[in-house]
This record gives structure tokens, sequence and C-alpha cells, in this order.
């Protein structure tokens, strides 16, 4: 699990197939506290067979883990949701900061 490029997911794919190993790729957001609390978002790219697989094991860290497509679409998902995830965050922070009337009181 980790962020890295769709392509460098692709090619760590080849390399494990040449290995005779399997690669499944989770993106995830969320951090550590998340992934203690097993509340990470999971975007799995992977063949359905091994999604289903080893979904226990995504579900221990994360309560709905996604199969978005093959390895490199969750990638590709998750650098295109992720900056769209953080801009709303920011916009519902700083409507609290600017606007202290929509806090909730002490």
């Amino acid at each position: 699990m980790g962020t890295i490029a769709p392509d460098e997911s692709s090619a760590i794919t080849d390399a494990f197939k040449l290995l005779d190993a399997i690669y499944l790729e989770a993106s995830v957001l969320g951090s550590i506290p998340q992934a203690k609390t097993g509340s990470l978002r999971i975007m799995v790219g992977a063949d359905p067979v091994l999604f289903t697989r080893y979904l226990p094991i995504l579900q221990a860290l994360g309560p709905n883990p996604t199969l978005i497509g093959p390895v490199g679409t969750a990638a590709a998902f998750k650098h295109g949701a992720e900056p769209t995830y953080c801009d709303s965050y920011h916009q519902f922070f700083s409507e609290f900061r600017v606007n202290p009337a929509r806090r909730r009181p002490s």
C-alpha cells in the first residue's frame, strides 16, 4: 500500500510476473491513524480473482475496499481523486476559519 505512479505500479507487476509472484495495487486515502482503526479508504488495482482472495486482509484495514480495475487503475484514480479530496477538506476547514458563526460552540 502506498502512493506511486500508475506506470510504476505496472512495472512492478511485470517484475513480479517474472518471479512468478503476484501483485495487488492498493492505493489508500488516509494515514497511520486510519490504518490503526481500520478506516482507510482502499482502492485496489488487481485481477478480480486476486482481489476476492485478498479481500479479508484489505477489509482489516478499511471497511469497503473497492476494485477499481487492473493494476495501474487504482493509482491513476488516486492521483485524480486526491487533489479533489484535499481541496474539499481545505474548503470545509477554510469556511470554519473564515466564518466563526459556523463553528460549533465549545
